[in-house]
């Protein structure tokens, strides 16, 4: 099944170059040779392609054009181009259309980012709140420092062993310290 707008011209030509099948003509029984036809010739020049041309009864026209090899046979369709006005105007809110969709998506995309971040951000301090509370617990004393002998932690147990408060220590060397 071949569907085709209103306005729109369906021919099919044989490999003997007659008319086939022409979707306006009612009676398909005269034989029409299209020999003389300029797409046609392009046709056995086993070409394709889509032109702009004139046609006597319609005017100005938009014409594509495919060639069938198996069967050396070719179709043409044929439209006025005012019809393709139409077509571009349908084609213009369709691309509206598929833009503000494609905004929707971006933006639910980021929704789901950002979420997914913030869940992740919210799983970290919740182990980092439970790793504090089980070294703040211990009855040992426990110190991190970095590489340059920074404090960095201090659980209370060292800061009973230091004798010290933990604002004291905190950010500063052991050697500024001690």
């Amino acid at each position: 099944s071949i569907t085709i707008g209103p306005e729109e011209h369906l021919h099919i030509v044989d490999s003997k170059d007659q008319l086939a099948f022409h979707s306006k003509r009612r009676d398909q029984s005269e034989i029409v040779d299209m020999s003389g036809n300029a797409i046609v010739k392009k046709l056995r020049q086993a070409r394709h392609g889509v032109e702009i041309g004139v046609d006597p009864v319609e005017g100005e026209t938009i014409t594509a054009y495919a060639t069938v090899p198996e069967y050396g046979w070719g179709i043409i369709t044929q439209q006025p181009t005012r019809a393709s006005t139409a077509l571009a105007a349908k084609n213009d809110q369709l691309r509206r259309l598929v833009t503000g969709y494609g905004l929707i998506l971006l933006l639910a995309a980021s929704a789901i980012v950002m979420a997914s971040k913030l869940a992740a951000a919210r799983k970290r301090a919740e182990g980092e709140a439970r790793y504090r509370q089980t070294l703040d617990t211990m009855l040992e004393g426990c110190q991190i420092l970095d590489h340059g002998w920074h404090y960095l932690y201090i659980n209370d147990a060292a800061q009973r062993h230091n004798r010290r408060p933990k604002q004291e220590l905190l950010g500063r060397t052991m050697t500024e310290v001690w």
